[in-house]
């Protein structure tokens, strides 16, 4: 376990500051202090990433690069983007969050994703979550498929719409259709749609 680095207080106690290292070979806890951690620009190879804090992940690692790490929140991550990189990451828990930056070869296979956009990367080699999670892609160059679907009318609530500018959106059916099965049904011909399994 990497401990925190930085005592701030004896009332607060210590919390991670590191900024542009290589971190390797460890298990890491970020978040859940009474102190937030800043880990900006760090490299992260094969590590256990266990977040603790879910709407400040972004911020704390923003400027990251994780490779053939073990990424796992203890709670759902519900975040703002984030700008990282992942590369061979194999994700866990619940994710609800966008990510800017390179996604390569990663395993979604036992995660639980409400809405992940991966805003500048296609996703090559990775591993999706199976059904009711379906990948959407290139989603503001079909606007006009967009209007004629009647599914896709509801995905409003899922921010999901004309204007989102991401390669690609991966999304839990189930999250926002009674019936995920009916949804997919009007989704499954498109070219620009598709499920793991």
């Amino acid at each position: 376990m990497l401990e925190p680095n930085s005592v701030v207080s004896e009332e607060y106690g210590a919390c991670h500051s590191r900024n542009g290292e290589v971190i390797a070979g460890v298990r890491i806890e970020v978040g859940g202090r009474k102190v937030t951690d800043t880990l900006f620009g760090n490299r992260f190879n094969d590590c256990v990433v266990r977040l603790k804090s879910g709407s400040w992940t972004s911020t704390i690692l923003r400027e990251c690069k994780f490779e053939d790490c073990l990424i796992w929140p203890a709670r759902m991550i519900s975040s703002g983007t984030w700008n990282a990189d992942f590369l061979g990451c194999k994700f866990k828990g619940r994710w609800s969050t966008r990510i800017d930056g390179r996604f390569e070869d990663c395993d979604l296979s036992e995660a639980k994703i409400d809405y992940l956009a991966l805003i500048s990367s296609a996703g090559t080699g990775t591993i999706w979550p199976a059904f009711p999670h379906v990948v959407l892609q290139q989603i503001h160059e079909h606007y006009l498929e967009w209007r004629e679907t009647p599914v896709l009318k509801d995905l409003s609530k899922a921010y999901i719409g004309p204007r989102v500018r991401a390669a690609m959106v991966i999304m839990d059916l189930s999250r926002y259709f009674d019936d995920p099965k009916l949804a997919w049904e009007q989704l499954k011909d498109k070219p620009w749609a598709f499920r793991a399994d």
